[in-house]
Parts: structure tokens; sequence; C-alpha cells
């Protein structure tokens, strides 16, 4: 299978089309109403599954706003958790900074949640000198940006080093 996926909302589910060279397509994945269950009908690459992921956690994030801000020592983090053999619940957990940077946590079930991404943005200050910590993906690795409110924004692997700047700021 080639890595070029298309996306399709049907009215109940988005679906994730994968295309061979051929023209042939099958349903690789579906993420049903409100984000919250994607469901895996085929393998597919890490990169592949990480797309449609975080696809789930942006809707996810837009049916359910009202998710409290939390604190800076307990932050909403959407999480993605395999409950069954190709079945990813996504969800709302508060976590410390420390467990964003180690990127999951075991439950109490004994389940694995895994960090998708932040729940929204963390900010400080008004107008045009509103600092925020951000998700991030580069080719470095940097998982978050920090930006100053100004011109500069600084990149960082673990949530704990950006945390640190920003409370500086």
């Amino acid at each position: 299978m080639s890595i070029t996926v298309q996306s399709k909302y049907d009215g109940d589910c988005e679906k994730f089309t994968d295309f061979t060279p051929d023209g042939k397509s099958a349903t690789v994945a579906t993420i049903a109403k409100h984000g919250v269950t994607v469901t895996f009908h085929t393998e597919v690459s890490k990169d592949v599954r990480k797309f449609i992921i975080q696809s789930a956690a942006n809707t996810y994030r837009l049916c359910n706003k009202r998710i409290p801000d939390g604190n800076l020592e307990r932050i909403p983090v959407v999480v993605s958790t395999e409950y069954e053999p190709n079945k990813v619940n996504i969800g709302i957990q508060f976590w410390t900074p420390q467990m964003i940077d180690v990127g999951q946590t075991e439950n109490t079930d004994k389940t694995i949640s895994h960090y998708v991404c932040l729940n929204r943005w963390i900010k400080k200050g008004e107008g045009e000198n509103t600092c925020k910590i951000r998700d991030w993906q580069n080719y470095f690795g940097d998982r978050f940006a920090v930006d100053s409110g100004e011109v500069q924004t600084d990149y960082f692997t673990d949530f704990s080093k950006a945390l640190y700047l920003f409370e500086g700021l």
C-alpha cells in the first residue's frame, strides 16, 4: 500500500482510504462521529497511524469544548488508548509535565494511554504579547514550541523544559 491516504466524512464517521498505484482503494481506518473511537481495518505504517490518530484528536477537541483548562501542575492532554486490537479510544486526561515528557502512562485497568497533543494551547498575556506553549513537530525531534509573544519561538523535546521557559516569560 502507498502512503497516500484520503479522508472523507460520510455522516456517521470519517473514513480514511488508501489508494494503490493500480487505482484500487481500501478503507484503512474509520473515526467514529465526535472523534472518540478509531478503528483500523488494515495494518498501516507508524506515520499513517499517527496521522489518523492526530485527525481523531482534532475532531475530538472540536466536539468537546467544555474541558476545563486545568493548571500548570495538571494539564489536559488528548490521549489515545488501545482497549482492544485495532480499536483506539481518544480521550482527555490531566497529566503532570513529567508524564507528558514520558509520553505514556499506565491506567488503573493496566491499559497504556499515549500522549497525542495538548487539549489546547497554554497561554498567558493579552493581544500581541500573548505567550503560549503549543504542540510542534520538526525533523529535529522537537515536540513543543514556546512563543514569547514577540518574534522569538523556542523549540523543545521535553515539555517540562518548555514550561520552565514559559513560566519565566
